[in-house]
């Protein structure tokens, strides 16, 4: 028989961003009590949102490796500490809309190799990454094989799968590739979706995201406004840059009965109904950020910041996924 798990299961989120992934996953119960990043301006982000007992590593996956292997300091986790450890490393070099490269592009890629390596090092019960499907294309396939080779290689079960995020309840159509991984004896999480199709629950609309915002006007300063019927406030929806420019793709004005594509860090994003780019706030919003999250930085640091982020409505499904499993426990 599997053990039973009431305890909450210890985290660790790889280039965590803004947060989205350790959102998610807070919301499906998990204890996501270490986030490293090497963004300032993402680390103070999650400093904001941080609660008490979790740990902010502003530094690159290297140097973190290197804490955890001279246990630098004694916030750093040792072996078996994090039993669930979560990456998304820099997509750019790998998405199919980079198609003439970067300069950073071998460093990015190099960052999913860094991943597998400090999974090796801490040795956790459950594994999961998430990037761009263009990750499991012919010219990048080899290194989603390596990530898949060095799993294996810690006595883990694996499977890959591509999503849509609007499947878990997010206003926005964004394909992602995911791994998930668990050692042998546990079982392997399973991505259930709950929006679209027969017996789920309605798609969410960019109008459903949007609603409460729809005719409140954008602001200057902190983008702070209150929401209709006494419905609290909001920061970042800010009116800076929210005026149309005669230069802008078709593709990301919203339709108010579907979700958005994909909220990219430099796409401008026109509304449904008024002649203006969205704001901060509104981007967050179909990332399914909670209003309560706040962003750190310029318009243009906090737009990078949403648009690298997993959404919280898919990133709490992977953490259910693998909260299934480990309540479960170990079969033997």
């Amino acid at each position: 028989m599997p053990s039973q798990k009431n305890d909450r299961l210890c985290a660790l989120d790889l280039f965590a961003g803004a947060g989205g992934i350790s959102t998610g996953l807070t919301q499906a119960g998990i204890d996501v009590k270490y986030k490293v990043d090497i963004n300032k301006t993402a680390c103070c982000t999650l400093l904001i949102n941080s609660t008490a007992g979790s740990h902010v590593f502003c530094e690159d996956i290297a140097k973190f490796k290197e804490g955890c292997e001279i246990q630098r300091a004694s916030i750093y986790p040792s072996r078996g500490e994090a039993g669930y450890i979560h990456g998304s490393p820099p997509c750019q070099g790998v998405s199919a809309v980079n198609t003439s490269g970067g300069a950073n592009d071998q460093q990015n890629n190099d960052c999913t190799l860094k991943y597998v390596e400090v999974v090796q090092l801490l040795q956790p019960t459950f594994v999961s990454m998430e990037n761009v499907p263009g990750l499991g294309m012919e010219k990048n396939i080899k290194y989603l094989l390596r990530v898949v080779g060095g799993l294996l290689g810690c006595g883990m079960q694996v499977r890959t799968c591509t999503v849509v995020a609007s499947h878990f309840g997010d206003a926005q159509d964004r394909p992602r590739l995911l791994v998930l991984a668990s050692k042998r004896g546990f079982k392997l999480p399973v991505l259930k979706s709950t929006h679209g199709g027969p017996g789920r629950l309605n798609i969410v609309t960019a109008r459903d995201a949007l609603l409460s915002l729809e005719d409140v006007e954008p602001v200057l300063g902190q983008g702070l406004v209150d929401l209709p019927n006494n419905g609290g406030h909001v920061f970042d929806h800010n009116k800076e840059s929210t005026e149309l420019t005669e230069q802008y793709d078709s593709q990301y004005l919203l339709s108010a009965n579907l979700p958005a594509n994909t909220v990219r860090k430099g796409n401008q994003i026109r509304h449904y109904k008024h002649d203006r780019y969205i704001t901060a706030r509104e981007r967050a919003r179909l990332q399914s950020f909670p209003d309560s999250h706040r962003f750190a930085g310029t318009r243009q640091e906090m737009f990078d910041q949403i648009g690298n982020a997993v959404p919280c409505g898919l990133a709490a499904a992977i953490g259910r996924a693998v909260m299934e499993s480990y309540q479960l426990g170990r079969h033997v």
